[in-house]
């Protein structure tokens, strides 16, 4: 699912939130909370009046707790990544609940507050897991459009790529983790430029 839009899956599996029905564009971010990148996307965010969210790995949660608490007061969005960053496809259900239920408590101890937003680690996924997470209550979310802002360390080819794929109601998956580090300014600043020259507004993920 690297690099094109994901519009057959959608076909396939629409359980899936793959988009939504706003006229603006949603910014996500995963595999956080990174002691250097997600404080750069807070203040790009805060500076430019955004809202994203966030998929939240629970390990990391648990190391720096205080990154989660700032984004939810700062009224962005927050949701699983599971606990260690583990694929989760083809996996039993024990694991599914404890990769989940660990992430789970990590944010709820570290912002007082429960999540419902669930995205597999990699965005690999079968009908299984897909079951056995809306079992326990969690909506799960992917996205259709990625950059591979995570691989890519040419700034300029992740903004066109964003730039070739996204549209009204566009999830776009962006990483704020340590390979991210050294250009998520710079992407940002140009995903923002490009959204305003195509007049989409950044929008909070409602789901």
């Amino acid at each position: 699912m690297r690099f094109w839009t994901t519009r057959p899956l959608q076909m396939l599996f629409p359980s899936v939130v793959w988009r939504t029905d706003s006229s603006g564009v949603h910014l996500t971010f995963d595999d956080g909370p990174d002691p250097v990148s997600t404080p750069r996307v807070l203040e790009f965010l805060s500076k430019h009046s955004l809202k994203a969210t966030f998929f939240l790995v629970g390990q990391n949660v648990n190391r720096y707790p205080d990154i989660p608490r700032q984004i939810m007061l700062e009224g962005h969005g927050l949701g699983l990544h599971s606990y260690e960053h583990t694929r989760l496809a083809f996996r039993g259900r024990s694991m599914i609940q404890d990769q989940l239920g660990r992430s789970k408590a990590a944010i709820q101890q570290a912002t007082g507050h429960d999540v419902r937003l669930f995205r597999p680690p990699y965005g690999f996924f079968e009908p299984s897991l897909l079951k056995h997470v809306g079992q326990m209550g969690f909506v799960t979310v992917m996205w259709d459009v990625d950059p591979g802002d995570s691989l890519e360390d040419n700034p300029q080819l992740v903004v066109k790529r964003i730039s070739s794929g996204v549209r009204p109601g566009s999830i776009i998956l962006l990483h704020d983790n340590l390979y991210t580090r050294e250009r998520v300014d710079a992407v940002l600043l140009g995903v923002l430029s490009t959204l305003n020259d195509r007049s989409l507004k950044v929008a909070p993920l409602n789901v």
